[in-house]
């Protein structure tokens, strides 16, 4: 597929980081994530895909209307350039863990004008003393015509060309940024962290002074992404693990490397018991089954799970943990635990930061249970070993 449409681009990106070679299973992957996983419901969903993105179409296409009369309210007939010539610095937060990226690479302190997403709800986060630039405060009367036409030419090139299930109903949101950005941020350098999404792409895009990425994820080392990075001036990767991956797939030029601090404070258990933490993602779920009957064997072990932040309905985990007895974790907790088992995930790397073992695997394919039960076991006699040291010592 070939498009300069950012949002398209970003949606193929996902496409191809969730392995999925068809809408078909791209479908499958969305309903996994909100744990649709009756065999007989996802069949029936699947045949109903026709009709249900029709209906997103149509949905879209009035937001687009209702959107573009309340503009012609809402926004000024003029934006004065002195307005916007200071932004020196713009920092994008659209994502939920630019913050912590933020501090972990130091910038947050003396950073002041952030723009939020309109997905996130900012109150939520302690942004004391920094500047919320709103960015439909400089989009003009003469933008909402241009919006509206972008995303009525967006809807025809997303029936033409996709036809996948997305909430494609954000389209407005996407275009008010663009055309905001592309005025207040000419002479700005721009901080995000988006990295693959759509939202990214479009930053890359921008006539920019410059641009600073923090990453966000992992960028598995299944190639590199259908759409990459070309203008990013300063890349921020989380760790040495981390970054070759994401440097050799995501960009297209080669930014100047930098390596953050650890984004994850480790907080203390008060138990003595050989603890495990379980990083989950739904889409592993019957891994993870196997991993919490491999652990169950052993009533020593201390188990926690800390399920993935974007799973929106977590049914299946709670099932589990009645099931398993283990802890539960949904908040921004991180114990500081014996030993990790993950998939292919950010917080692997971090806990891998601060020296404590992880059994990470990339496929399901690539998941040993019982080359992880040695390396845990080894661990866990290795932990024996100290406290009985410590005992003699005392």
């Amino acid at each position: 597929m070939h498009t300069d449409n950012s949002f398209i681009q970003g949606q193929e990106n996902m496409k191809f980081l969730v392995k999925a070679n068809s809408n078909k299973e791209y479908n499958d992957f969305l309903f996994n994530q909100v744990n649709i996983k009756d065999v007989k419901l996802v069949s029936l969903l699947n045949i109903l895909s026709p009709f249900i993105y029709l209906i997103n179409v149509t949905v879209t296409f009035v937001f687009i209307l209702f959107n573009f009369f309340s503009s012609l309210f809402s926004y000024r007939w003029k934006v004065n350039k002195t307005e916007y010539e200071n932004f020196d610095e713009l920092y994008l937060f659209f994502i939920n863990h630019f913050k912590d990226r933020c501090k972990a690479a130091k910038f947050y302190e003396n950073s002041r004008y952030w723009i939020i997403s309109p997905a996130i709800d900012y109150k939520k986060y302690d942004l004391d003393g920094k500047i919320i630039v709103d960015y439909h405060h400089y989009l003009t009367k003469k933008d909402a015509f241009i919006i509206m036409w972008s995303s009525v030419i967006f809807l025809i090139e997303f029936v033409w060309k996709v036809r996948s299930l997305c909430l494609i109903h954000k389209i407005w949101d996407f275009y008010e940024v663009k055309y905001s950005l592309k005025r207040i941020g000419k002479n700005s350098t721009l901080y995000f962290a988006n990295q693959s999404d759509k939202y990214a792409l479009l930053f890359d895009k921008l006539d920019s002074k410059s641009k600073v990425l923090f990453q966000h994820g992992i960028v598995a080392n299944w190639g590199k992404l259908p759409y990459q990075l070309n203008n990013v001036d300063k890349f921020y990767a989380m760790s040495k693990g981390t970054w070759q991956d994401a440097y050799s797939n995501l960009f297209a030029n080669s930014p100047s490397l930098f390596i953050m601090e650890p984004t994850i404070k480790l907080q203390e258990i008060p138990t003595e018991e050989f603890s495990v933490l379980i990083v989950a993602e739904i889409s592993y779920i019957d891994i993870e089954k196997i991993i919490l009957n491999e652990l169950s064997k052993d009533n020593s072990i201390k188990v926690y799970l800390k399920k993935h932040p974007a799973l929106v309905n977590d049914g299946s985990y709670r099932q589990l943990e009645k099931q398993y007895g283990f802890q539960y974790i949904k908040d921004k907790k991180f114990p500081q635990v014996d030993f990790v088992i993950s998939y292919y995930s950010t917080l692997a790397y971090e806990y891998l930061a601060y020296d404590i073992p992880v059994y990470m695997y990339m496929t399901k394919e690539e998941f040993d249970a019982k080359e992880m039960m040695v390396r845990l076991n080894i661990c866990k006699e290795n932990k024996k070993k100290f406290l009985n040291k410590v005992d003699k010592d005392n």
